[in-house]
């Protein structure tokens, strides 16, 4: 599969519109931990796999730290995807 960078781009906009028009003020996230898997065993599928935890409170600390001082990385798109994962879950309800 090959993803465009101009199409992820398209999408992430799409996807700040739309938080920006559900989510007026703040956001009140109750849960924090969550069970994750190591990205060495999350396409492997012949074993079962050890599961971690991490925390929501750590992954946007982090976020907010690295883009404050420029140093974002790949992996503040892992920790962007479970606070937004978060998010998702919680307005499910």
């Amino acid at each position: 599969m090959i993803l465009k960078g101009n199409d992820l781009v398209v999408v992430m906009m799409a996807m700040i519109g739309f938080l920006q028009q559900e989510i007026k003020e703040e956001v009140l996230l109750e849960l924090d931990l969550y069970q994750f898997i190591s990205d060495d065993e999350w396409t492997e599928f012949e074993s079962d796999p050890s599961y971690m935890v991490g925390s929501i409170k750590d992954d946007w600390n982090s976020l907010l730290r690295n883009v404050e001082s420029g140093n974002v990385t790949f992996l503040d798109l892992e920790r962007l995807s479970n606070v937004l994962k978060a998010i998702g879950a919680s307005a499910a309800g």
